[in-house]
């Protein structure tokens, strides 16, 4: 696949001096790039969709774990 994209000069000056100095060439570049930002962003919405599920049963879960550790430290099976 060859991709054509628009680049300000400035940025593309900046890209291919970062390149150089890595020993890559402007494809490896960008397709090292590319990965790192979508792994990124998946990571992102991964992490979005758990925090919406622990949302979702927090609450519930918080006050039955704080029961059940009252319980345990008010019959003296867990001490401080």
């Amino acid at each position: 696949m060859k991709p054509a994209i628009f680049l300000p000069d400035e940025l593309g000056e900046r890209f291919d001096a970062v390149a150089k100095a890595h020993n890559m060439n402007r494809s490896e570049f960008f397709q090292r790039a590319g990965t790192l930002y979508a792994d990124a962003l998946e990571r992102d919405d991964k992490t979005a969709r758990i925090n919406d599920a622990v949302d979702f049963v927090g609450a519930q879960t918080a006050a039955a774990a704080a029961a059940s550790a009252r319980a345990l430290i008010d019959t003296g099976a867990w001490e401080w």
